[in-house]
């Protein structure tokens, strides 16, 4: 049997693997320093029979994280449930608390709890490894009916309008571009992605406020959950061209605030 384990660097992770190898099934180890969910392809995910999440800050994305821990874990096994459904395979999730087994009871993901001890995560936290990489994720509640290049739309028209239009956005069906207004100067670019059931993808390309190391690589996500009103927004692998203690006192928490208005526009949305 081949198996995913994501976030094993933990006590009962090696427990796990030492007694699933010496059933001769193959292991594949996934923790914060090699590939978590949010990069890890479809095609990939769907080469396992099993996929095994053990809920710890191994598990999470290398990099500084904005949002809550407990939402990044409920997208990335969101995602790993809607690709197991699709394609017949078994998903564990082993945590620590209850919150996760009653977001998920619905699912055909397999919930056990153990002690917060046996998940405590073994050496460095994520966050040193990249801590000039920006993940910032958020929950959200949104209209069923809405799908994620609708609710792209309104996040863009949200911006101008929470800023009084002094973000000017400028957007097609192929792109984005926020300008300030009154000036000529690109500050973020953004190609869009073709459209997908459950997400919508746009790849940061450039801007001033964009570091050209992660220019194209960057991405801006709005997911939803089919027939849930559920909904993610995830900025991932966003690197700052500001110097770094500039951008922790300006743009960082400015994304936070817009991103928690946001919110609560889509709470009292009406069609």
């Amino acid at each position: 049997m081949h198996i995913l384990m994501i976030g094993g660097a933990c006590k009962i992770g090696e427990l796990l693997i030492y007694a699933l190898e010496g059933r001769h099934h193959n292991v594949c180890v996934s923790h914060a320093s090699q590939t978590d969910v949010l990069h890890t392809n479809y095609d990939t995910l769907c080469t396992f029979d099993t996929i095994i999440y053990l809920v710890n800050d191994d598990a999470l994305p290398l990099g500084t994280l904005q949002g809550k821990k407990r939402d990044i874990h409920r997208l990335q096994l969101t995602l790993i449930a809607q690709i197991a459904h699709e394609s017949s395979q078994k998903v564990i999730c082993v945590h620590h608390g209850s919150d996760l087994e009653q977001d998920f009871q619905n699912t055909d993901l397999r919930m056990y709890r153990v002690a917060k001890s046996m998940l405590k995560t073994n050496g460095k936290s994520q966050l040193f490894q990249h801590p000039k990489k920006v993940h910032s994720i958020q929950h959200l509640n949104a209209p069923v009916e809405m799908n994620g290049f609708h609710m792209l739309k309104r996040y863009f028209h949200y911006l101008s309008r929470v800023t009084l239009g002094l973000v000017d956005v400028s957007m097609d069906e192929t792109s984005v571009t926020l300008r300030l207004k009154g000036f000529n100067v690109d500050l973020i670019r953004m190609h869009i992605e073709r459209k997908q059931t459950f997400q919508q993808v746009l790849t940061i390309s450039g801007g001033i406020l964009v570091s050209q190391s992660c220019a194209g690589r960057a991405t801006f996500r709005f997911y939803r959950v089919v027939g849930q009103p559920s909904a993610y927004t995830a900025l991932i692998d966003f690197e700052p061209q500001l110097p770094w203690w500039l951008y922790r006192f300006t743009q960082f928490p400015l994304h936070s605030i817009v991103m928690w208005g946001f919110k609560y526009d889509l709470k009292f949305f009406r069609t």
